[in-house]
């Protein structure tokens, strides 16, 4: 599908999926892309490269190392890993759905400030390192998934509720000796949904919906 000579569009329509094989990137030497809110992009090869384009869904699948660009990435839709690649985060991510890292993948979010508008899903290997993010949708999110996701808090108090976290464990176990937290910024929406007290009591198992301004997401 790359063109011999720059100039061009490419358009991949609402509903429709593009799929990227082998170790290629996006198609090349197009003057217009043109990435409807709702299409696919599906790089589904192996060592591959990643382009930054103002993506419906993105989907990273099968295997290899997927080489995410050094350029803020868009996302309207979901992100998504399946089968067994491996990707971490070379810019901010902006995810409009669902931030999902299936099983058998590895996702690491490095030291860059992410937003995810829908819920996070972790069933492989989240990395947590040093980045921030942001869980900022106009609804109720949820953190869940077959592999645990600790919430680490950074705030002294827990007074911006706006996330249902279920199935968390609060760990403050040397927490002001660990520097390699992911943080998870809460903002200021929904005030009055399921307001918690903050806790503090170390090892103690937090309820099914958790709500919080700032805490970390801490590699497990």
């Amino acid at each position: 599908m790359n063109r011999s000579a720059a100039g061009g569009v490419i358009t991949v329509s609402n509903g429709a999926t593009l799929k990227i094989g082998g170790t290629n990137s996006f198609p090349s030497n197009y003057t217009t892309h043109t990435l409807g809110a709702t299409s696919t992009v599906d790089y589904y090869g192996t060592n591959q490269t990643v382009t930054d384009e103002n993506y419906g869904h993105l989907l990273l699948s099968t295997s290899g190392t997927k080489t995410l660009p050094a350029t803020a990435v868009s996302i309207a839709g979901n992100f998504t890993m399946s089968g067994t690649p491996s990707a971490t985060a070379a810019s901010a991510l902006t995810v409009g759905g669902v931030f999902m890292v299936g099983t058998g993948c590895t996702f690491g979010a490095a030291s860059y400030s992410h937003s995810m508008a829908g819920n996070f899903v972790n069933d492989g290997t989240f990395t947590a390192s040093t980045s921030t993010v942001t869980m900022n949708g106009s609804s109720g999110q949820t953190i869940s998934g077959a592999t645990a996701t600790t919430l680490q808090p950074h705030a002294q108090q827990f007074e911006r509720p706006h996330v249902e976290h279920q199935h968390l464990r609060e760990r403050h176990t040397h927490a002001h000796e660990r520097q390699d937290h992911d943080r998870i910024e809460l903002d200021d929406h929904q005030l009055d949904r399921l307001g918690l007290a903050h806790q503090r009591t170390r090892g103690r198992e937090l309820p099914e919906k958790r709500h919080g301004r700032l805490g970390h997401f801490a590699d497990v």
